[in-house]
């Protein structure tokens, strides 16, 4: 059985910008895990929340996230150089702020964004809002930062050198390999295009990374695409229909580019409503295809799944609905309500 941690490090990185519906969308491939599961490891440190990828926020593995972040961090920094530029962070002032923020941190512990603002202002360093953001992540890219224990609701950073245990280093092609498989085991059958997307990667280092894995790796052409996979081993195809609430930045719905499109394979998807100011970014997902859009209102005392399908569901269908919808209010420690169609 997977473990939340086993999800993580099986995807290499999960997009998790959103704290809340990220850990759902781990929890969901495992069996029984909920919500307080997710916290206890993100503060414990075996998941970290941290910039890898793209740039946004993610979930890596503290196991993977040194050589993780050598190999991507270089290109993020690329695809942030307009930002840096914009709020005037250059290579010294950022090199600064991350030795000022490193001494901190191993001096007062875990902090948190905006504690290390207030303190880059003292120093005269102007530090709010994006300019902020964008100093914090160079410093984690840099592999000096990552999450530290929650404080509340509130996320704190930590020193990597005190988070995470220390690991063998792997060398650029080790961790291109790496990566490479990672990606195509958890998200194949996929393109090389959609790998560029997902990973922050020049076409040229995907190619060589495409080489290195040969052994492990394999291709077919459908249609217009080349289409690159990892061989499953033990995986149990369910037998009848499956039902899945993914959160809106769930990797089986973000993590592509070119073959998006593949989750709608009827071609009957429209975009999210949007009813009383609130839109429906959730994906409903029936044997995995875009089946419809769902929300949620969430209160201590119990959960409101409003459900909208964009197309007439079977009977056995909905109940499976309704069991997923149960899977959600237990991970979540709530009852659940379900409104709408």
């Amino acid at each position: 059985m997977l473990r939340p941690e086993d999800v993580v490090s099986w995807f290499g990185a999960a997009q998790a910008q959103d704290y809340e519906p990220a850990k759902w969308a781990m929890a969901l491939r495992t069996t029984g895990a909920v919500n307080v599961d997710l916290d206890r490891l993100v503060d414990e440190g075996r998941i970290l929340r941290t910039h890898a990828l793209r740039p946004t926020w993610h979930f890596v593995s503290s196991a993977d996230v040194r050589w993780l972040q050598a190999l991507t961090g270089p290109r993020v920094h690329v695809l942030n150089g307009h930002y840096y530029r914009l709020h005037g962070l250059d290579g010294e002032l950022l090199a600064r702020c991350e030795d000022l923020i490193g001494r901190w941190l191993a001096d007062d512990g875990d902090l948190t964004r905006s504690e290390i603002g207030e303190r880059l202002g003292v120093e005269g360093i102007e530090a709010q809002g994006n300019r902020l953001a964008y100093v914090m992540m160079s410093a984690e890219l840099n592999g000096i930062v990552c999450s530290g224990k929650r404080r509340g609701a509130t996320q704190t950073y930590a020193l990597i050198s005190e988070r995470v245990e220390p690991a063998p280093e792997l060398t650029e092609a080790e961790a291109l390999r790496e990566l490479t498989i990672r990606y195509f085991q958890s998200h194949g059958p996929a393109t090389v295009g959609d790998f560029r997307w997902w990973s922050s990667l020049t076409v040229a280092q995907i190619l060589h990374g495409l080489d290195l894995a040969k052994d492990r790796l394999h291709n077919e052409t459908v249609g217009d695409y080349e289409l690159w996979s990892v061989d499953p081993t033990d995986v149990k195809r369910p037998s009848g229909p499956t039902v899945h609430l993914l959160q809106a930045y769930d990797e089986y719905t973000v993590a592509f580019a070119d073959t998006k499109a593949a989750v709608d394979a009827a071609g009957i998807a429209t975009s999210p409503p949007v009813i009383d100011g609130r839109a429906f970014y959730n994906a409903l997902i029936v044997d995995g295809q875009l089946a419809g859009w769902w929300r949620r209102r969430l209160s201590r005392r119990d959960i409101e799944l409003d459900m909208r399908p964009i197309r007439p569901l079977s009977e056995t269908e909905r109940r499976l609905l309704g069991e997923a919808a149960g899977d959600y209010g237990r991970f979540h420690g709530l009852p659940v309500r379900w409104v709408g169609q």
